[in-house]
């Protein structure tokens, strides 16, 4: 079975990408050597397809830009891309959460959450906030590497300034109350802290020491909250 066959959502993505560009994400699709990367295919997969079609369609748009913009120098590669398209993941927990009519809130000259939606209980807004691999984490990849006790101060001051942001997004709309507000943080941890067992704990703690009136969910592909 051909990858367009197997993966439709993600194929429509590379659809309205520029396809013959050399840095195209989707331009080994074709090759499924590794198992794990496509049980991550599917997942995504998953997650578009329980987008409605104009949502989906909404946020390929402004994806499909990115899915040829690669970040070498940096070797952060595309990262902007999944900036993007974690915000089918927070668009997915509102409709776990049994909201509906969920929609994309289109990009404007203010600064605005990605999703709302809406239920019996009242309105819901949710903003997706991604934090990636630090400076160092990047330097050191395919190193051995110890395991490190506690958050770093980076990552803290990180998800504070992320949490501050996102909370000033989430009141520029007023809704009739009542209205939840939800931080969604998509978190990928440097490898030190993910060995430590115990700075799962240390997360889920400091993120609650800094959640005030805007609620925090967070799942960083080892923990979720």
């Amino acid at each position: 079975m051909s990858w367009e066959n197997k993966f439709p959502c993600l194929y429509q993505l590379y659809e309205a990408s520029e396809k013959s560009h050399p840095d195209n994400y989707f331009s080994k699709m074709g090759n499924f050597q590794s198992k794990l990367a496509a049980v991550s295919y599917l997942e995504w997969e998953n997650r578009f397809a329980k987008l409605d079609a104009d949502s989906r369609h909404q946020l390929f748009q402004r994806a499909a830009a990115n899915v040829v913009r690669r970040d070498k120098a940096n070797e952060r590669h595309w990262s902007s891309l999944f900036h993007i398209l974690n915000e089918a993941k927070g668009s997915n927990y509102l409709q776990d959460l049994g909201y509906s009519e969920i929609k994309f809130i289109p990009c404007s000259s203010s600064r605005t959450p990605d999703v709302q939606g809406s239920g019996f209980s009242g309105k819901a807004l949710l903003e997706v906030k991604t934090v990636n691999l630090s400076d160092v984490g990047i330097a050191k990849r395919g190193t051995l590497q110890k395991s490190h006790t506690g958050l770093p101060d980076g990552l803290k001051r990180k998800l504070l300034s992320d949490y501050t942001v996102a909370c000033e997004q989430l009141h520029s709309i007023l809704f009739q109350e009542p209205t939840r507000r939800i931080c969604y943080f998509c978190i990928t941890l440097d490898l030190p802290v993910v060995l430590e067992d115990s700075n799962k704990q240390a997360l889920d703690d400091y993120l609650n020491s800094i959640q005030k009136d805007c609620e925090i969910y967070q799942e960083s592909g080892f923990w979720r909250s």
